[in-house]
């Protein structure tokens, strides 16, 4: 500022930001997306995450007001909430009762119709991922709850714990079953 007492910092800020626009060589390509506004990292395989912690710790969306009015729901309904993946994952059709919810949430796509497509590429799937060495019974239920299939998770995972018994019943399964979203 001292060398250019004539430009207050906004000016200077502007000057700057030009000066590297200028110097920046970029394709036709991406001044065309920049034009556009596009975003410009776009990846052609879906990546999602799996709450995977329990379920009084999951956070969960609320249904916005034109959904809860095509619904019909009153102002003092609890089913203001948006499906989960283990919501949809239990409410899932007979055919596709021997999925995981690894496979589940990685093959298939749920239209709005209620029916279920399997999807071309399938979705990466990110999750919790505890530590087995620092936090073996949280590993334990969140592999059970993964990799093993199940209608009610409440029910047949964590009540009295049945995760631990299932985890040392299906080990090998389980450890068969996370090759396949694994790359270790």
């Amino acid at each position: 500022m001292d060398e250019l007492p004539e430009f207050d910092i906004v000016e200077i800020t502007r000057k700057l930001g030009v000066d590297m626009l200028n110097s920046v060589e970029i394709t036709s390509q991406e001044a065309a997306w920049y034009l556009l506004r596009e975003p410009m990292p776009r990846s052609s395989t879906i990546i999602v995450f799996i709450p995977t912690r329990w379920p009084d710790d999951q956070q969960r969306i609320k249904k916005n007001n034109k959904e809860l009015d095509q619904m019909g729901i009153d102002d003092d309904s609890t089913n203001i909430w948006k499906s989960n993946w283990f919501t949809k994952y239990e409410k899932r059709s007979e055919e596709l009762n021997d999925l995981s919810l690894a496979q589940f949430v990685a093959h298939y796509t749920v239209r709005d119709d209620g029916s279920y497509i399997k999807r071309k590429v399938p979705r990466i799937i990110r999750y919790c991922n505890y530590d087995m060495t620092q936090n073996l019974m949280e590993y334990k239920r969140e592999m059970v709850s993964l990799h093993i299939p199940f209608r009610n998770e409440n029910a047949e995972i964590l009540a009295e714990m049945k995760f631990v018994n299932v985890y040392n019943n299906d080990e090998d399964l389980i450890l068969q079953r996370r090759k396949e979203f694994e790359s270790i």
